[in-house]
């Protein structure tokens, strides 16, 4: 926010000065609601040009300051001038990395975003 108050007169002129006091979207709250919903119309824009094809992805482990056991999601498939396209797709939490674990995590992050499993390969 502060990078778009110094680089942007628009939003130089409304934010900080005419801003109500409480309306500045500082709280981390806000922030953290703005930024997914910033990622969930990034996943539907992918997920757009995915489109019907088929798809592959990759996994790996991960974690956070806090050590929690995560793993990070990308996609990868072809889009339709034969260019191998990969997108991040996020970093889902879970609770332990057994086979079976990692499986419900897959089938669940699939179903929130209306992925057909019958389209993985790879």
């Amino acid at each position: 926010m502060r990078f778009l108050f110094r680089n942007n007169k628009a939003i130089k002129r409304v934010t900080f000065s005419e801003a109500p006091k409480y309306n500045k979207l500082t709280s981390l709250y806000i922030q953290k609601d703005i930024t997914q919903a910033a990622i969930e119309e990034i996943i539907n824009v992918i997920i757009k040009y995915l489109g019907d094809s088929l798809f592959s992805i990759l996994i790996d482990k991960s974690h956070d300051i806090s050590i929690k056991k995560q793993m990070a999601v990308v996609l990868r498939y072809v889009d339709n001038n034969e260019h191998i396209i990969e997108r991040f797709f996020g970093i889902q939490h879970v609770f332990d990395i057994t086979a079976n674990s990692l499986k419900a995590t897959i089938e669940a992050l699939y179903f929130k975003h209306g992925l057909s499993i019958s389209r993985l390969r790879g």
